[in-house]
């Protein structure tokens, strides 16, 4: 899914996401965790998404984020196993 952004450019969820994680790894954690969140708005089912976000949370010391965030991507993941049976 592929939306324009505000000042034109073409962006999608895995742009977001990998744009989020390398913000993180250089040091912008608050910042990467926004862009990560801005693709889950453009994709909610994406377990990785959630997965990554809980990590990040949990290298930030937010516990209760991380905790969300990693109960989302096991509802996510479990949904998805119910639906392949």
């Amino acid at each position: 899914m592929r939306k324009r952004s505000k000042n034109g450019t073409l962006c999608d969820e895995n742009e977001l996401f990998y744009y989020g994680i390398a913000l993180v790894q250089s040091g912008n954690i608050d910042k990467g965790i926004g862009e990560i969140l801005k693709a889950t708005q453009l994709d909610g089912g994406r377990e990785d998404f959630y997965a990554a976000l809980s990590q990040i949370y949990m290298i930030k010391g937010d516990k209760a984020n991380a905790e969300r965030a990693a109960r989302t991507a096991q509802s996510i993941k479990s949904q998805r196993l119910q639906q392949a049976q």
